[in-house]
């Protein structure tokens, strides 16, 4: 493209503070011009590619489509990173009062968290929750299985996914909706360590130009 636009479009003759520019000059001008334009181009089709990779992580979309109040309680990165996720389904979580008020106080973390279909039902392990210090009476265990609310059709799902592909269940993150724990699970592969060099790439990529973008409009 900018092979084609040196050739079609030469650049006349200019005066520039009143004196007339020579060859090496306009040369100069139209590789200025010429950088310039390349620039822009690809700061376009790398900010096009970062909005469609927000999009389709799906980050606060369906809380504005929706109109909900949903904020985040914890998000599981670790997932993100050593998995390929193909889909996502949105659970309720079975939860003690103290379980309730530990969250309230961002005493949970979902790290080594997993989730596996047993009997007809899902099931939560390894989610830390810590116990609620100013509790009166009642102290719950730390790494409970939670049970996890969903409907039997989506739980046939996710059981018939892990059977017959070998996928893993992961909880994605938690987070409030109307008042309520709700829980994004993530159904996946696992990631090699070619897959982490090409994400951990493209992060840093994308780093790069959102900062470009930033200091240009400025």
């Amino acid at each position: 493209l900018l092979d084609l636009i040196r050739r079609r479009a030469p650049v006349p003759r200019k005066r520039h503070w009143g004196l007339f520019l020579n060859s090496e000059e306009e040369e100069f001008s139209a590789n200025c011009l010429l950088l310039r334009m390349r620039d822009r181009i690809f700061l376009f089709f790398s900010s096009a590619t970062i909005l469609a990779a927000r999009q389709e992580s799906g980050d606060g979309s369906t809380a504005q489509k929706c109109g909900q109040s949903m904020s985040d309680i914890a998000t599981n990165r670790k997932a993100r990173r050593d998995f390929h996720i193909s889909e996502k389904f949105e659970a309720g979580i079975e939860l003690k009062g103290t379980e309730v008020k530990s969250i309230r106080a961002g005493k949970i973390n979902i790290g080594d968290s997993f989730v596996r279909v047993d009997r007809g039902e899902a099931w939560l392990y390894q989610c830390d929750i810590r116990p609620f210090e100013q509790a009166s009476h009642e102290f719950h265990v730390p790494l409970r299985n939670r049970r996890l609310l969903l409907h039997k059709k989506e739980i046939r799902k996710l059981a018939a996914l892990t059977d017959q592909r070998g996928a893993t269940i992961v909880p994605l993150r938690f987070y409030w909706k109307n008042g309520r724990v709700k829980v994004e699970l993530g159904v996946g592969k696992g990631k090699d360590q070619r897959d982490k060099r090409e994400d951990l790439k493209q992060r840093v990529h994308n780093r790069e130009v959102e900062r470009e973008m930033a200091r240009l409009h400025k």
